[in-house]
């Protein structure tokens, strides 16, 4: 069975019209065209999709995990996403865990994470 007919079954459709499913890219909900298969996060669409007020209204609603956290939580969700992408750049290169002080060396942290890990 197909991923899509999973979330077709688990998750049903917005408007009964647009299968549900999560992007892992841009870590939110999204819904997807049936006629172009262009979801609501890569800015494509169709004819109908692009002009359907039903697919216009997904975009008012709250997709992502930091809509329903106040400050301090959502600092601390971005900061796990920021480690969980250094911890599979570790792993790529053979390395047994994550070295900060490496990484900021190379110019591998953005100026958040030089804050937050070193």
């Amino acid at each position: 069975m197909s991923e899509k007919i999973l979330n077709e079954i688990f998750f049903g459709k917005w408007k009964g019209k647009y299968t549900v499913d999560w992007c892992d890219l841009c870590d939110t909900a999204i819904i997807i065209c049936p006629h172009c298969n262009n979801s609501s996060c890569n800015c494509g669409g169709c004819e109908i999709c692009i002009n359907d007020p039903d697919a216009k209204e997904f975009n008012e609603c709250k997709t992502r995990v930091q809509d329903y956290m106040n400050e301090a939580d959502r600092l601390a969700y971005e900061r796990g996403l920021r480690i969980k992408k250094h911890i599979l750049q570790t792993i790529c290169k053979g390395e047994k865990s994550i070295d900060w002080e490496k990484l900021f060396q190379n110019g591998e942290l953005n100026h958040y994470e030089a804050l937050w890990f070193r």
